[in-house]
Order: C-alpha cells, then structure tokens, then sequence
C-alpha cells in the first residue's frame, strides 16, 4: 500500500522495499534510494543492519501496533527510531486499551519526555488504570495534565479537515432476535458455564475461573453468530443474524454501494463466502491466512463488479486503504471499542 501511494504523490522518488528472502542485498544500496519500506516484525530481525544506514527520517506507520512498550517488536521500534533526526507516528488509535500505549508511542517519537517507564507508570498508568480513591475531579486535571504535556507534539488531522467533501458518519445498530435454535443453544451453554463457574470457585482457582468465563463468553458470541461454529448438527435457517445479514447484502449491492465486512471469526465469514456465492453476488476476501493480499485490494478498489469485501478483523486492522467502501458492516461487535474505531 505503502508502495502504491508513494508511485502516486512522489512519482520522481526511488523506493526499496525490503521484504522477502532477498531484502538483505538491498541493504549495501540503500544510498540509491528516497524511501525505504519494511515490515515492524522484519526491522525487528533486521536491526543490526540498519544501524549502518543513515537515515534522515523515519515514520511509523500504525504506530498502535507499538503500544505495548514490553515487546520485542517496540523495544527494537524505539532503538531504530533513534537512529534518525526526524521521528513521526502515523496512528489513528494512540491509546487503544490505557495510557501505557500512549508512552509507548512517544517514546519512539521524542525518547524520555515523558519520563522513564516506571516514573510514568506511577504519575499516570496506575492512577488512571484504577481511579478508586481519586474524585472525578482529579482523574480530570490528571488526564488534562497528560494532554497538555503531548500537545506540542501532537498534530490531530480530523475527516472536517481534510476530507470536507465526505458526509458525516452515520452509525446503525441492527438488533436482530435469535432464533429459536440459537435461543435455546445459548442458554444450554450459559448454564453450563454458570456451573463450571461454580465449580471452579469451590477450588480457589481465580485463574481457572477466569479462563473459563472468557471461553464461555466466546461461545456465546458464537452461537448469535451462526450456531453452526459451536454445533455441528444445526443449520443455516438457525442463524438469525446470517439471515438479516444477507437481506442487508442484497439491498446494499442493488443500491450500488460498496461494503465491507468485518467478522473477527475467520470460520464466520467461510459461511458468509458460501452465502455470497449462492447468492450470485462477486466479493473480495481477506483473513490471516491470505497470501494475496495486495491483489484483494486492488480488485476491490478496481472492478466495478466486486462491491463486498469481507475480511477478518486481525488481518483488516491495519494498512488497509479502502477508499471504494461506503458501508462498513461488523457483523460481531468487538469488545474493544478502540479497535473497531480503528
């Protein structure tokens, strides 16, 4: 994506990108070019043959993926960031589960200004992690305090700003009531998890407990999904929201939009394919396991026919440009509103 957009604003600019079993013949030439392109997970491998390079610039793109300061991945980020006079994170989510991503990503971009990890943890993470004891005052001035820190660092580039031809964002939640198949599965499972629950307590097993509350809550989401991920005897006519799901499909492609679908179930949007396919209308496809990925995109964008594209939440949160897309669909809400912002 990267490598299409610079073709397109900078045409003139020689660009690398080093990726694949071969990028190591490309470090010795590095002088030869503008802009370089990597992976995180490959300048991670790469690092000892990057600190040869002279780099006047380097720009984090997704820096979220960096928000956890404890990995290896952003321990390495942080080390190579240094290494250029000029450091920007690109992210459209810089606190995405505390404020602990936020140090993370600054710290890539102007190393210590806010302080050591530990000193923060304890002026800022801890206190906001667990507002018992402060007033609704103090978690105020202390998130004001933070926020006043990061402005002269911070540039927030809104839609309004620089988009102002697109109309505004209209959020729609479908509420769609289960069948009687998936009502009478979801409350088999609950209380079948209630009892485990109950059990596990008895033994002082927090831990175990706690494993088995967020697989029962997994099932749950599954069976108003489609029961068929949890029970291989039901059918298609048992998926209530399979059914609202198509009948939307259906009216979006004849009013000409283009939509995508987000499922974090990669198993989930298998059944939506087959449904696609019965139903005479041309998708896109991507989930974790694609190796097409760059072709997917440039269908989507491209043919006039292919208006869906249904992908998996874990390989569509990042370094997508899906301009063609008008609707987005997520068929299962995630749990963490950040992420599906994103």
């Amino acid at each position: 994506n990267w490598e299409a957009e610079v073709a397109k604003f900078l045409p003139d600019f020689k660009t690398f990108v080093l990726h694949g079993t071969s990028r190591g013949k490309l470090f010795g030439k590095l002088n030869e070019c503008d802009i370089a392109i990597t992976t995180y997970a490959l300048a991670v491998r790469d690092l000892s043959q990057w600190a040869d390079v002279q780099l006047d610039a380097v720009v984090l793109d997704e820096a979220s993926y960096l928000r956890n300061p404890d990995t290896k991945v952003s321990k390495a980020i942080r080390a190579l960031s240094q290494l250029a006079g000029v450091r920007i994170a690109l992210t459209g989510t810089p606190i995405e589960n505390g404020v602990k991503d936020l140090w993370a990503i600054m710290e890539c971009v102007v190393p210590g200004y806010l302080g050591t990890r530990a000193d923060f943890r304890e002026r800022y993470e801890k206190p906001l992690a667990s507002t018992v004891g402060l007033s609704p005052r103090d978690v105020r001035r202390l998130t004001e305090r933070l926020s006043r820190r990061i402005q002269p660092f911070f540039l927030r580039r809104t839609k309004n700003v620089v988009a102002k031809d697109l109309p505004s964002k209209i959020e729609s939640v479908q509420l769609v009531e289960l069948t009687s198949t998936q009502t009478a599965l979801y409350r088999t499972i609950a209380q079948e998890a209630a009892n485990q629950m109950q059990d596990t307590a008895k033994t002082g097993n927090a831990g175990a407990a706690r494993m088995h509350m967020l697989t029962a809550l997994l099932r749950l989401r599954q069976v108003c999904c489609d029961p068929r991920l949890v029970a291989e005897n039901a059918e298609e006519s048992d998926s209530a929201k399979l059914g609202a799901l198509m009948e939307l499909m259906d009216r979006l492609m004849a009013d000409g939009h283009s939509v995508l679908v987000f499922s974090q179930f990669v198993s989930m949007l298998s059944i939506i394919r087959k449904n696609m396919e019965a139903a005479g209308l041309e998708y896109c496809y991507l989930d974790g396991a694609s190796s097409d990925r760059k072709e997917q995109v440039a269908s989507f964008q491209s043919s006039r026919d292919k208006r869906a594209f249904l992908i998996s939440l874990k390989a569509g949160g990042y370094g997508l440009n899906l301009t063609k897309a008008d609707v987005v669909i997520h068929y299962d809400p995630w749990w963490n509103p950040a992420v599906e912002a994103q």
